[in-house]
């Protein structure tokens, strides 16, 4: 069996540093990384095309993201209290990441690198 699906509170709590999931993962539930404390990095798989809701909440350590472009949609509070974070790199264009809906993910914009440049 293949993984394919990170579930509900997968991680939550765990003492992770830095992640790179495998391509084949199609679905992050929320939560799924919520109070990682410890989270710095993470990759996510290129099949992702939503971050679910409060997906890295309370990471507090997390410095950097990378983004498929394949994703669409970003839930409410998905980057709540990272204040750490310096970086999402969206491997889309400006244009694609100004499509996503995006309810709210807890971060400012100006911390977003797209293929083409800095939204």
């Amino acid at each position: 069996t293949t993984l394919q699906r990170i579930e509900y509170l997968c991680f939550y709590k765990s003492g992770i540093t830095s992640i790179s999931l495998p391509n084949n993962v199609e679905v992050i539930e929320a939560e799924a990384f919520s109070n990682c404390c410890n989270l710095q990095h993470i990759v996510l798989p290129n099949k992702i095309d939503m971050i679910s809701w409060e997906t890295f909440k309370n990471c507090t350590q997390l410095e950097s993201i990378t983004i498929p472009g394949a994703v669409r949609f970003i839930g409410r509070n998905a980057f709540l209290n990272c204040k750490n974070l310096k970086r999402i790199t969206y491997e889309g264009t400006v244009e694609q990441w100004n499509n996503i809906s995006i309810d709210d993910f807890g971060v400012p914009d100006n911390i977003v690198y797209c293929i083409d440049g800095k939204v």
